[in-house]
């Protein structure tokens, strides 16, 4: 019994590393998922003000006079 305390003990503690290492890994792709997403936001808004400029700026054109 005495040999298995020892055993037990160091597999509770890699079994808690794995653990924090998959965590932080878990994290991290979450991280990069929200960066997409908001990459992806902000390409929407520029697409969403360039065509609001666009459409401001051919309202303001001047006509053509024939």
């Amino acid at each position: 019994e005495t040999t298995d305390a020892p055993v037990e003990t160091y597999r509770k503690v890699r079994i808690n590393l794995l653990v924090q290492d998959f965590n932080e890994v878990k994290d991290q792709l979450e991280l990069y998922e929200q960066d997409e997403h908001f990459a992806e936001f902000i390409n929407l808004f520029s697409v969403m003000r360039d065509k609001k400029i666009a459409a401001i700026s051919s309202m303001h054109a001047p006509m053509d006079e024939d």
